[in-house]
């Protein structure tokens, strides 16, 4: 039977077609597996450390009367801003503890944000820092803070403002000086909160 020319060459035509049909739908399969998960694997973890002392106020006056004076490069960005550039680009001020410089950088990273925001702060008094962290909320980021009970409530506190946008923020749990919730770090789009974002998200299509 095989002997036959035309019975071979349907034989091996229909093979030929069952082949190419596992290694079409295998190929597709592959895609959409390295599709879904080329997202959740780990990111790259950055760390940038920003330090102030007394030397931090020295330069400020000089940034409110010069006419190109700091400003966060967020505020005028049409494009999507990336953690890596801020934190990599080059210091706009010649004094390495500068308050407006460092505050300019914090609001950067918080507008380039994405997904979480996890900030233990002592007590945030910076209006431009509470400002990006309520832009950030209203952009569906997850914000979630710890502070001091001591000052939260205080007229210099930021608290109330965060609190009245529906922003989570916890106090510790000691009214008195004795213990201070004294850290000051924030951790933004924590790879474990990416992951699960980037799984419900796909998953609800």
């Amino acid at each position: 039977m095989l002997k036959s020319a035309p019975v071979r060459y349907t034989i091996y035509g229909t093979l030929l077609i069952v082949l190419s049909e596992v290694v079409y739908h295998s190929c597709r399969l592959l895609k959409n597996w390295y599709n879904c998960n080329k997202n959740i694997r780990k990111p790259k973890e950055l760390w940038a450390l920003r330090l102030t002392n007394e030397l931090s106020g020295l330069c400020s006056a000089k940034h409110e009367t010069n006419f190109r004076k700091l400003s966060a490069i967020s505020l005028n960005s049409r494009e999507a801003l990336d953690k890596i550039k801020i934190i990599e680009r080059a210091p706009v001020c010649a004094n390495p503890y500068c308050m407006d410089s460092n505050v300019d950088l914090i609001v950067d990273l918080l507008n380039a944000t994405q997904y979480s925001i996890d900030l233990a702060m002592f007590a945030i008094t910076l209006i431009p820092i509470s400002n990006a962290l309520v832009k950030a909320h209203k952009r569906g980021v997850i914000i979630r803070i710890i502070a001091n009970n001591g000052d939260a409530m205080s007229i210099s506190s930021e608290c109330r403002y965060l609190i009245k946008y529906g922003i989570a923020i916890r106090f510790n749990s000691h009214i008195t000086g004795k213990h201070l919730m004294h850290h000051k770090f924030c951790i933004l789009d924590s790879p474990l909160t990416v992951k699960v974002f980037v799984v419900i998200t796909k998953t609800s299509y």
